[in-house]
């Protein structure tokens, strides 16, 4: 039995469980790590589907129920707290029952919970039907990020994980296209039934995937020992770990408010119906899909070799975001904040999978749910809990065309973070593992 130091500031050393013995390769081979990469990104596109459908019912929701902009915020932040439940809960359970079984049971009732949120009557309903979708969805986040970095090596994860950022993107599009569609054209019920049904179907995929052991694709492998609780959370000794937790919180808070809003706000200014405006922002989410794997290859091929290059880009493509969504939120032409809005998503969206990258990169492999879980604890809890709920409350009080620039100030200050990081030289380079006796 050894350890395996993980180097944060200082050569500091995280110990966690490990042994010395080399692994040979993947078993299964290519076939087997490519089927579990299309069932499990196939699944996440369902997660964000579900878990964004809510942003292009706004409208249709708010006026059935006689919902304030506040109340809608609340909705949101609750569905995001939820998930701050969850996504601890699910990341201990990972070292102590099979992922893949974690994985179907939260996918079936992340998918039921959102289909009932057709029979909600009033807002303490939608409460609870969104919250437990935001707990069993906080699943996904918690167990998915590890086990496709137990699955490629370092060399095809860069390019991996933005296709796992761009599932974010897809299911984003088809809640903001599908969903307001269905709206128009049945009602809000029916959208909150086909929308979440049909995850039901790829939990049972799930089942069939062959799950690969941690460290499997690094060479090394974990002793059959989990972690336990103390020693998985030394990962926040790690300063590049930390850094890019903080820097996360104010990203994700730029993505639940500038994006999320965004079809509320152009039918508010701009006077065009929800379908037409979340068909916009679906529309563009679809076009600029190829930015992401681009982004992704080109990040793996000369950015990831380089000890602050991961943080130099998200510095960049956050800060671009924020100037272009202030430009598009400025201006009084609808063509031009279409342009610069999807301008902006192009921005952040080349970097989109550095985020989850930085996550398993900067920890060692029997940490990589744990600090998957963590990630979604602190980033996407605190930011989706309080900037939905606070953006809510700024739009009564001062209108939403007001409001909705809490969203690139985010983007600024995830920004300033990674750029802090760069000058500080906090490295982001994946974190080499060697074993030490015990």
């Amino acid at each position: 039995m050894g350890s395996a130091p993980c180097g944060g500031e200082g050569g500091m050393s995280i110990p966690l469980p490990l042994t010395d013995a080399p692994v040979a390769g993947l078993a299964g081979g290519i076939r087997f790590r490519h089927w579990a990469l299309v069932v499990l990104l196939a699944l996440g596109t369902l997660n964000a589907l579900d878990g964004m459908v809510m942003a292009a019912l706004i409208t249709p929701v708010k006026a059935a129920l006689g919902l304030s902009d506040q109340a809608i915020g609340v909705v949101v932040s609750v569905t995001t707290l939820a998930g701050i439940v969850g996504a601890p809960l699910f990341g201990v359970l990972a070292g102590r029952v099979a992922r893949r079984t974690l994985l179907a049971v939260a996918a079936v009732i992340w998918s039921l919970t959102s289909a009932g949120a057709a029979l909600a009557d009033g807002v303490l309903a939608l409460l609870l039907w969104r919250g437990l979708t935001g707990f069993a969805t906080a699943a996904y986040h918690a167990l998915v990020p590890g086990w496709l970095a137990d699955l490629y090596d370092s060399r095809g994860r860069s390019v991996v994980f933005s296709l796992f950022m761009l599932r974010n993107k897809v299911g984003s599009a088809l809640a903001f296209g599908l969903g307001a569609a269905l709206a128009a054209h049945y009602d809000w019920h029916v959208a909150f039934l086909a929308t979440g049904l049909p995850g039901v179907i790829l939990a049972l995929a799930v089942l069939t995937l062959r799950e690969p052991k941690p460290g499997e694709a690094d060479g090394v492998k974990v002793a059959a020992r989990a972690p336990t609780l103390r020693e998985q959370a030394r990962i926040l000794k790690i300063g590049a770990f930390k850094v890019h937790l903080v820097a996360l919180v104010f990203f994700y808070a730029g993505v639940t408010t500038a994006q999320l809003w965004f079809p509320a706000y152009l039918h508010r200014v701009y006077g065009i119906s929800n379908q037409a405006a979340a068909g916009y922002l679906s529309i563009v989410m679809m076009a600029t899909l190829p930015v992401g794997v681009v982004g992704g290859w080109l990040t793996g091929k000369y950015l990831v070799p380089r000890a602050t290059g991961v943080a130099a880009s998200l510095a960049i493509s956050s800060g671009l975001a924020a100037v272009l969504f202030v430009g598009a939120f400025a201006t009084r032409s609808l063509p031009l904040a279409q342009a610069l809005a999807a301008a902006a998503i192009v921005a952040f969206g080349a970097t989109a999978g550095s985020l989850t990258l930085l996550a398993v990169e900067t920890v060692p492999p029997a940490a990589r749910s744990f600090a998957g879980s963590l990630a979604a604890l602190i980033s996407t809890g605190i930011s989706g809990g309080v900037a939905p709920w606070l953006l809510g409350v700024l739009s009564d009080r001062y209108g939403l065309p007001t409001a909705i620039y809490l969203g690139p100030a985010c983007y600024a200050l995830a920004a300033l973070v990674w750029g802090w990081a760069v000058l500080r030289g906090v490295s982001s380079k994946a974190i080499s593992y060697q074993g030490v006796p015990s």
